[in-house]
C-alpha cells in the first residue's frame, strides 16, 4: 500500500472519490497468482484507489494485467472492471518475484513475522455503460508483513507510481474471495 498525490488519481466510476489524506491518497497494487482451486487459474498485476461513494468506502481498479483472456472478458462486460492482456513471469520459493511484460516487477524480500487471519468485506466501484456499479467484495487470508521491491518500467503505463511513497507490504496466502453477489 503506497500513498499518492491527489491529481495523478482519476476513479472511472461517476460520483465516486479517492479517499484522501493531505492530500494524497491511498493506492493498493498487487500481484496475484489465483491458481486451480478457484474458478479460473491466472495471474494478475493489478492497482486501485481506495475510494467511497456517498458514505459507502471501497476500491476503484484504475490499471490491471491479466494472462488470460476469459478472465479479461467477463470482469469487462460484467463489472467494468479494464483488465488488459500481458504476459506473466513468476518465480515461487522463498522469494517471490514476478513480471507483468514491460510493465512491472515485484520480488519479496521476505521477513519473518507471523501470519494472521485477516477478513475484509468490502465493495469494488468501477464504470460500466456510464454508471457506478458497486460490486461486493469479501476475503478471507493469512497476511504477514513483508518487503516488496518494485520496479516500474519507465515511461510505462504505471509511471505514476513512481510519485507513490511504499507504506505497507503485505504477503498474502490462503486467499479465499467472493467477488460479487453470489
Amino acid at each position: 500500500m503506497s500513498t499518492a498525490p491527489r491529481p495523478a488519481i482519476s476513479p472511472h466510476a461517476p460520483g465516486v472519490v479517492p479517499l484522501s489524506l493531505f492530500g494524497r491518497v491511498l493506492v493498493v497494487s498487487a500481484f496475484v497468482d489465483y491458481d486451480s482451486t478457484g474458478l479460473l487459474a491466472y495471474h494478475e498485476l493489478m492497482v486501485a484507489v481506495v475510494v467511497r461513494k456517498g458514505f459507502r468506502p471501497g476500491l476503484s481498479i484504475t490499471d490491471i494485467w491479466v494472462d488470460d483472456e476469459t478472465s479479461q472478458r467477463g470482469a469487462r462486460a460484467m463489472w467494468g472492471i479494464p483488465k488488459q492482456l500481458a504476459e506473466f513471469t513468476l518465480t515461487a520459493g522463498s522469494r517471490f518475484e514476478a513480471t507483468a511484460g514491460s510493465i512491472a516487477t515485484a520480488a519479496e524480500q521476505p521477513r519473518r513475522s507471523p501470519a494472521l487471519p485477516v477478513r475484509l468485506t468490502t465493495s469494488v466501484w468501477q464504470s460500466l455503460a456510464g454508471t457506478a456499479v458497486r460490486t461486493p467484495l469479501r476475503t478471507a487470508a493469512r497476511v504477514r508483513l513483508t518487503r516488496l521491491r518494485w520496479r516500474v518500467t519507465p515511461g510505462g503505463p504505471l509511471t505514476w507510481l513512481t510519485t507513490t511513497r511504499p507504506r505497507l507490504h503485505l504477503a498474502v496466502t490462503d486467499l479465499r474471495m467472493r467477488f460479487g453477489s453470489p
